[in-house]
């Protein structure tokens, strides 16, 4: 089923196309329970997009207008008002991240155990504290007051994460290593992501991809080959493992980017790299490709 263009909105119809097209998302947002979820902060976006899911895949549309969701889409975001180009990647963006804020609901994570220096203390207290008690019982009271003896507890603090049917489909994670090459010190951080921003990679880059992750290299080009490219009449296909490759590659850190070692309390030279350590069920992957 295709969607009208209203004037400048390829970027809302191939977003939601792509979006209709994942079987996991058909699946969930066309539940007949998913449409009775009354929240109070629930506005009418999430309802036209269930709505829009029913029409596409009911099967007696070849066209659908989607005028009631981009009336909704420009009360909801501003930036996308008007009938101007937008950038399609900006849109999904939004629209996942407002689906997750609707759906959303709160996790705990798990206590971290105490460490071993805190259970001898508090050991120590409580030893401490026994033989206090047992000193104030021999005592004899004064005035007919008695003495209290209070004992400290640590308490824990629970810490929750942020979950839902979105980021159960979407959301992913990655570790981005940072490493001086000073004093070799190592910095990581993770972090939750829903796309993955790949840039077509120079040819110095593929170099170091294969070397340091054993990609692939590209084929080696014939006389005819090269001789269109130098023409621009066709230009050599990268393949997407290799800018994955890439994006995971290393880079130097140097001159006005030096990074800031807290051992060498100092700017210093340093390598960083990015990670993939959790993948989700539907990856987005945007191609930068005016980088």
């Amino acid at each position: 089923c295709g969607l009208q263009n209203l004037g400048n909105t390829c970027f809302m119809s191939a977003s939601l196309q792509g979006l209709l097209h994942c079987p996991a998302v058909i699946y969930l947002f066309t539940l007949p329970e998913l449409a009775y979820v009354q929240r109070a902060s629930r506005v009418h976006l999430v309802d036209e997009f269930i709505r829009l899911a029913y029409h596409v895949w009911e099967g007696k549309h070849r066209c659908l207008i989607p005028k009631d969701i981009l009336r909704c889409v420009m009360i909801r975001f501003p930036q996308f008002r008007g009938y101007g180009q937008h950038d399609a990647h900006e849109f999904l963006t939004c629209l996942l991240q407002f689906l997750h804020d609707q759906y959303k609901y709160m996790i705990p994570l798990a206590a971290a155990p105490a460490s071993a220096d805190a259970i001898d203390d508090d050991d120590n207290n409580d030893d401490d504290t026994k033989k206090k008690q047992v000193k104030n019982k021999n005592q004899k009271p004064k005035n007919n007051t008695s003495t209290a003896t209070t004992t400290s507890k640590t308490k824990t603090t629970k810490t929750y994460t942020e979950a839902s049917i979105v980021y159960d489909l979407f959301a992913g994670e990655i570790i981005s290593q940072v490493e001086c090459c000073t004093c070799g010190t190592k910095s990581k951080k993770q972090e939750q992501i829903t796309c993955i921003q790949v840039e077509i990679p120079k040819q110095e880059q593929m170099d170091r991809a294969v070397k340091e992750r054993n990609a692939a290299p590209l084929p080696s080009k014939g006389w005819v080959q090269s001789a269109f490219n130098f023409l621009g009449f066709q230009a050599q296909s990268i393949p997407l493992q290799l800018c994955l490759h890439s994006y995971c590659t290393s880079e130097d850190l140097q001159h006005t980017e030096k990074y800031n070692c807290e051992r060498c309390k100092s700017k210093q030279d340093a390598t960083k790299a990015l990670l993939i350590s959790k993948l989700p069920e539907i990856l987005i992957i945007q191609i930068k490709r005016f980088s």
